[in-house]
């Protein structure tokens, strides 16, 4: 693709701003809406089903298995099987931000603790179990944002998977649904709750089942989100998001407003999509589709 239909965002270290942007929508929602997603007020968890505990978990274990995830926004969220260059296998959570583009961490595509950049990277939208009901698919290429790469910025562990070919169901039918990215001054984002979806390796270590946690966001900063959201390793690149319902489900909103990336035991962060990160964003999004 030719880089002058879109241009490379820089590699700046100015401190980003914040013009609440949002990034472009799926024309239409071709899927059921899923129920279930928590808001501000508490909605019944109609698609989830309680897991074991595990002890390492900030606080109790309030992560909840997806038990359908072929409508939106579970279809969005893909499971990531990479293979290192030294041969390690690994795995990780990604996010469909376009037709055949996927945003995940950068540390996903690109560890210099495994020897630099995957050597492949299977992509496998809403897997659920044995079930892959869109399929799997090889990227075709990936791309990291150079700070990352070349400095190992945590603030910049951001990246993309592109496809060459659209996802489809059984029948042939394409996925057709992405998540869409916002970015959100700070009187936008203090105390808000946000969801987090991915497929953490504690639960299922081949890395197969999806599961959904919520909480508020408890500190944030120019360049990243703190919550107390469940994450184990293999929820790196999941979405962190804002559920906005409506009275007609297909104007409901999944806003992501940042990817998650890190975790200890006293708080779990997200890169946050501030002005640099949508800058990314959107420039691999309209280089993939």
């Amino acid at each position: 693709m030719d880089d002058t239909t879109n241009k490379r965002p820089g590699d700046s270290g100015r401190e980003p701003i914040y013009r609440n942007r949002v990034s472009v929508s799926p024309p239409n929602h071709n899927r059921s809406l899923a129920a279930g997603i928590d808001a501000e007020d508490d909605n019944p968890l109609l698609l989830y089903e309680n897991g074991p505990v595990s002890k390492e978990i900030i606080g109790e274990d309030h992560r909840q298995l997806v038990i359908n995830t072929e409508v939106v926004p579970y279809c969005t969220v893909c499971a990531l099987l990479m293979t290192a260059a030294d041969g390690t296998g690994l795995g990780g959570t990604g996010t469909f931000i376009g037709r055949r583009t996927i945003a995940t961490a950068g540390h996903n595509l690109y560890d210099p603790k495994y020897g630099g950049c995957m050597k492949t990277v299977v992509v496998i939208p809403g897997r659920n179990r044995a079930r892959e009901p869109f399929s799997r698919y090889s990227a075709c290429k990936t791309d990291v944002i150079p700070a990352w790469k070349n400095r190992g910025d945590t603030h910049y562990d951001c990246g993309v998977i592109f496809l060459d070919q659209d996802p489809v169901d059984a029948l042939g039918r394409p996925l057709g649904e992405w998540m869409t990215f916002a970015e959100r001054p700070d009187e936008q984002i203090s105390g808000i709750k946000v969801n987090n979806l991915g497929y953490p390796m504690d639960r299922d270590p081949t890395f197969s089942t999806m599961y959904q946690d919520s909480s508020p966001i408890e500190d944030f900063d120019a360049y990243t989100l703190s919550y107390t959201l469940g994450t184990k390793g293999g929820n790196s690149g999941g979405p962190v998001f804002q559920y906005r319902p409506a009275s007609d489900p297909r104007q409901s909103e999944y806003m992501m407003l940042g990817i998650h990336t890190y975790g200890s035991r006293s708080e779990n962060s997200a890169t946050r999509i501030n002005s640099h990160i949508f800058d990314w964003l959107s420039y691999w999004q309209g280089r993939g589709g």
